[in-house]
């Protein structure tokens, strides 16, 4: 799976990664997978390789071989090329389709050689932070707890995650407002002293930077199911 464009999550694996253009979710056996998207939606690319089309790989199937996540970038450009060549009406574009897709498995298996899977220090690192609450913990602190530097915390943590910390931690706080603007009818205000933001302005301001619109706007869309 592909995340083109678009803002959401995604739940793999017991574990949840925010989904936007360059999210790249390799998915092996039954692995359990679960996709929510913000008001403008997600747009994903899918590509599939049977079996015999993964032994036909050769070495270029190691890219494929298990699950993992990651943030991608010549995947993604070719992903957005299968994208266009999809809408083309011609007898040459299951053939370039083809071709692009398994340029894909060559820049995944050099990824997977150079960065076989999330690092357990961005495990720890993130463990650290989700303790921390809501309101956040230094990156200095969590480097010192690691035994390592606040910017190859930074620099692990964002190849992992797709976000340096300080944004790994506002992301947590508006997809947790997101699900409280859902099941609750609280006010805007209420929601936001709770999540440790300064008042309902300075709430809103990142929740629409996050999403797109502002809170009450994502609150009566969700009910009118849009």
């Amino acid at each position: 799976l592909i995340c083109l464009d678009g803002n959401g999550t995604a739940g793999i694996d017991g574990e949840t990664f925010l989904a936007r253009g360059g999210f790249i979710a390799i998915l092996r056996g039954a692995a359990p997978a679960r996709m929510s998207a913000g008001p403008p939606g997600l747009r994903w690319l899918m590509l599939h390789w049977p079996e015999a089309a993964l032994q036909s790989l050769g070495p270029l199937r190691d890219g494929l071989d298990r699950t993992r996540m990651l943030y991608g970038r010549a995947s993604v450009g070719l992903a957005w090329r299968i994208s266009d060549e999809l809408r083309v009406n011609d007898p040459l574009a299951p053939y370039a389709v083809d071709i692009m897709a398994n340029g894909i498995a060559l820049a995944l298996t050099r990824g997977a050689r150079s960065h076989p899977g999330i690092a357990p220090l961005a495990r720890r690192a993130r463990r650290l932070i989700e303790q921390a609450g809501y309101g956040g913990v230094s990156i200095a602190n969590v480097a010192r707890e690691l035994g390592c530097t606040a910017e190859h915390v930074s620099r692990v943590f964002r190849r992992a995650y797709g976000l340096t910390p300080s944004r790994f931690v506002m992301w947590r706080r508006i997809e947790e407002a997101k699900a409280l603007l859902l099941r609750s009818s609280r006010s805007v205000g209420d929601i936001a002293a709770d999540l440790g933001f300064s008042d309902g302005s300075h709430f809103s301001r990142h929740f629409r930077g996050w999403t797109g619109v502002s809170p009450g706007r994502f609150r009566a869309l969700q009910r009118l199911g849009r």
